[in-house]
């Protein structure tokens, strides 16, 4: 399923413009465990050839995350810590110079996840 979203402002208080917007793009798919109870658990995929985006603009300068899951999500309904399960979120962000950085988010079991920014594991 495809999803988007955009939101876009202006304010003026006559001397001054203020200029912002977002929009949300993702191309996801779910996949139950068990097709007859959905919500039970089951694995989400967003692929690296067609990443979630999120772009902001904010006066003419853009600042733009995109983010894919490797391997799959996978969500189980009986996990009480509500984390998926053995799945790698891969975020990337691109400053208005060009410059990415990249934050990954590792989740080993039920509850149990590493996030690391550039390589450096910043909670275990």
């Amino acid at each position: 399923m495809d999803k988007g979203y955009s939101a876009s402002q202006k304010l003026s208080d006559g001397t001054n413009t203020d200029t912002r917007s977002a929009d949300y793009q993702a191309g996801e798919t779910y996949a139950p465990t068990d097709p007859s109870k959905p919500k039970a658990g089951g694995t989400f995929t967003i692929g690296p050839n067609k990443p979630g985006a999120l772009t902001l603009a904010h006066n003419g300068t853009t600042y733009r995350w995109d983010w894919y899951t490797n391997p799959p999500l996978v969500y189980d309904a009986s996990c009480k810590a509500k984390t998926p399960e053995g799945i790698r979120a891969v975020y990337t962000y691109t400053n208005p110079d060009g410059k990415a950085s990249r934050l990954e988010i590792t989740f080993q079991s039920c509850g149990s996840y590493t996030v690391s920014f550039e390589g450096q594991v910043m909670v275990p």
